[in-house]
């Protein structure tokens, strides 16, 4: 079961880079494309929706609380945690090299992603804009950054509902089975 809901939440992360592609194609110009955190200073002033969405995505994507990006880190720390490991002295468990390695690994991807996010978010929101260009993406664009913004949060905040869903014990549904059919007669007035 920990392991469904860590493929659920790590699939979010997917959701969370749709929203930031979003957001870049919607920004995009041909002459001069998205490439830089530069690129994207001061967004807040001139296009407020899309530095919000951005920076939604960014902060999911390197696991800040009270966002889908959270609840994926700690559930693949938990799938992680179930993995066995030996007994040592008496009563004590000594965790399972990898997940040593993995919790390692982890913090310290958790830690760097966090910087620079914090760093692009930082310039998004607070950094004076460099000049007013005019998005020429699609607005469709913009909608999908909007949509996996919302659900971002949604699961982020509210992540409950999604793991009853989840928890709940499936029923099957077994279709009904007809009536046993009565023995066929034959001409002669005997069964077959």
């Amino acid at each position: 079961l920990v392991d469904q809901v860590c493929d659920l939440f790590s699939t979010l992360d997917g959701v969370a880079v749709i929203g930031l592609s979003g957001v870049l194609a919607y920004l995009s110009r041909r002459e001069r494309p998205v490439e830089f955190v530069d690129d994207l200073r001061g967004l807040f002033h001139f296009e407020p929706i899309a530095a919000v969405c951005a920076s939604v995505c960014l902060l999911s994507l390197s696991g800040l609380p009270l966002l889908a990006g959270f609840w994926s880190r700690l559930f693949v720390a938990l799938s992680a945690m179930n993995v066995r490991g030996e007994w040592g002295p008496p009563g004590m468990l000594i965790p399972h090299a990898g997940l040593l390695l993995l919790t390692v690994f982890l913090a310290s991807s958790a830690v760097w992603s966090a910087s620079i996010a914090m760093r692009s978010v930082w310039l998004m929101l607070f950094g004076l804009p460099l000049g007013h260009p005019r998005p020429a993406g699609a607005v469709s664009s913009l909608f999908s950054a909007v949509l996996a913004s919302v659900i971002l949060i949604g699961c982020g905040v509210l992540p409950g509902p999604l793991l009853s869903w989840l928890c709940a014990p499936r029923v099957e549904q077994h279709l009904p089975q007809e009536p046993p059919k009565a023995p066929a007669l034959d001409d002669q007035g005997g069964t077959r």
